[in-house]
């Protein structure tokens, strides 16, 4: 997944169990960010149409919606809203 995060290691990783309300509302915003259709939260932001510019309006708009830092790198590395929220949810746990 060209350095993100591989599905394996979502897998494996505790934060997700901890998460699907995060990653729900992440995709929730990836959504409003493509115009309202539907975004699943293990669906790729850039594979599904995100450019760089969707990615500045989603962490714009995560970074108001959840009241904490959120880059562009974040959206970068971890490209699906599950992937997203184990990252964010290990920043604040």
């Amino acid at each position: 997944m060209n350095g993100g995060i591989e599905a394996a290691e979502l897998a494996q990783a505790p934060e997700l169990a901890q998460a699907p309300e995060l990653a729900q509302t992440i995709a929730d915003i990836f959504s409003e960010v493509f115009g309202g259709g539907p975004v699943e939260p293990d669906s790729d932001f850039f594979d599904i149409g995100g450019d760089s510019i969707l990615a500045a309006k989603a962490v714009v708009r995560l970074r108001k919606k959840l009241d904490m830092t959120v880059t562009m790198r974040d959206v970068f590395s971890a490209r699906t809203a599950k992937a997203l929220a184990v990252v964010l949810s290990d920043r604040v746990g």
